[in-house]
């Protein structure tokens, strides 16, 4: 059984690795922030102009649906960053 090398870094252990997952990252985050960022302001700003006629349940089930995707493309951003960073410091 090969033991795995004490020189590289934990985690993504490449650059193209690297790359590829901040890259995925930012193709989720972005669409799915902005259209969760929508649905979630739209209520409020709608409830701020017509306080009598507020509903605001769009906005919970815009955080729960479009929430995990936010999260998701965020750490796949941050983990293909942090791999870059660890990539560029071994490399030193």
């Amino acid at each position: 059984m090969e033991r795995p090398d004490p020189a590289s870094p934990p985690g993504v252990s490449s650059i193209a690795g690297a790359i590829a997952l901040g890259v995925i990252g930012l193709v989720v985050l972005v669409p799915s922030g902005l259209c969760t960022g929508f649905f979630f302001l739209t209520p409020i700003i709608q409830a701020l102009e017509h306080p009598n006629q507020s509903n605001f349940t769009l906005s919970g089930i815009a955080l729960v649906v479009g929430g995990p995707f936010v999260v998701g493309g965020f750490s796949m951003l941050w983990y293909g960053v942090k791999g870059l960073i660890a990539y560029s410091r071994n490399r030193r």
